[in-house]
């Protein structure tokens, strides 16, 4: 493929075809989450696919988000050329090559730029329209910048670590045009981290991040402070609606947290793996991905394994990011070790985005 110009593309699900999905999710598992996945299916019911945008791609793809199902940004491990850093816009992917060296863990779309973090401490800044460079900034060598989100361009919030530290690692900053960079405190108990690895919010006075010890923060405009968590196990991704509020995490085996409001809960089913990423939209199933690239899906407040199945064998997802027709993006490879390599981009949903061509 080429690398500014172009690639190949079309689209996503209707919302009536994904509610007869969620009714075939629903029968494919009792609300206990058993064991035995298969016996109260249907198996007259055709079984959903997945499709596969991209696999063995040259790096991991750590993070994917989007404006809409045509204008997807996903990104991750360096192959040598640079971090893998995709566009989908209309009908066209495009690799963008941004000239800066080492991995992106994470992408937010701010109104005007497109803001991407990674490997020693780099905040990375891209013109969303012709793909070049417009900022390149490090927060320190030693530091992985883990996550990004803003309520706009006007307060941005990155988080990360030091993960060569077994505490005193954790890392929140914030970004704001006239003041530049600063370290807002946070909760000494959140401080004492190897790392916090999310930021999300609602609003610029309503802000969560999340990270190992199964911190949870929040910020209210003024200041962090620390909310209950029912687990000590690591935190991976949060995000949410205007009601509902999603964490996940843990190591090898899952975990995942929701928050109507009131308090944190344990929602995790009994047959999660590790939950890497967490997506949510109003009026869609919330959607959670992790280790053997499996989907589970909230349906009717209970979490359930998508029907597809493991969207390719020996891979990991690392993100997912639900779109407006209530498709789920699952962005993986190889994630577990480094290097971050054989990336691997799925679709849930039907009428699918385009492939990705050759690299």
């Amino acid at each position: 493929m080429e690398r500014a110009p172009r690639m190949n593309a079309s689209l996503c699900p209707s919302l009536p075809t994904f509610w007869a999905l969620a009714a075939l999710l629903t029968a494919s598992i009792s609300a206990a989450g058993c064991k035995d996945r298969s016996s109260d299916s249907d198996d007259t019911a055709p079984k959903p696919e997945w499709t596969i945008l991209g696999e063995a791609l040259p790096g991991a793809l750590l993070s994917v988000t989007g404006r809409a199902r045509d204008d997807v940004w996903t990104v991750g491990g360096d192959d040598g050329e640079g971090p893998l850093v995709l566009h989908l816009s209309g009908e066209t992917w495009t690799r963008v090559l941004p000239e800066s060296p080492g991995d992106l863990w994470w992408v937010w779309l701010g109104d005007t730029q497109v803001w991407t973090v990674g490997a020693a401490g780099r905040v990375l800044r891209l013109d969303p329209a012709d793909h070049v460079k417009v900022m390149e900034e490090s927060l320190g060598a030693s530091i992985t910048l883990f996550g990004v989100w803003g309520a706009s361009e006007d307060e941005v919030w990155v988080v990360g670590g030091d993960t060569n530290v077994s505490a005193n690692g954790a890392i929140v900053a914030r970004y704001r045009p006239a003041q530049g960079w600063d370290f807002p405190p946070i909760p000494a108990e959140a401080a004492a981290q190897v790392a916090v690895y999310k930021v999300w919010g609602r609003s610029a006075d309503e802000v969560y991040a999340v990270g190992t010890g199964g911190v949870i923060l929040r910020w209210d405009g003024v200041a962090w402070a620390s909310m209950d968590s029912p687990t000590d196990r690591t935190l991976f991704t949060v995000n949410g609606t205007a009601d509902t509020l999603y964490a996940v995490g843990s190591s090898g085996t899952g975990l995942l947290l929701r928050n109507d409001g009131a308090a944190w809960t344990d929602v995790t089913p009994e047959f999660a793996p590790q939950q890497n990423g967490v997506s949510a939209r109003a009026g869609c199933p919330a959607a959670s991905v992790g280790l053997q690239t499996v989907l589970l899906r909230e349906i009717d407040d209970v979490w359930v394994e998508d029907p597809r199945g493991v969207a390719r064998i020996g891979s990991d997802f690392h993100a997912v990011w639900v779109d407006e027709g209530c498709g789920a993006w699952g962005a993986g490879g190889t994630i577990m070790s480094f290097p971050l390599t054989d990336g691997v981009l799925a679709y849930a949903g039907d009428d699918p985005p385009p492939a990705i061509p050759p690299l």
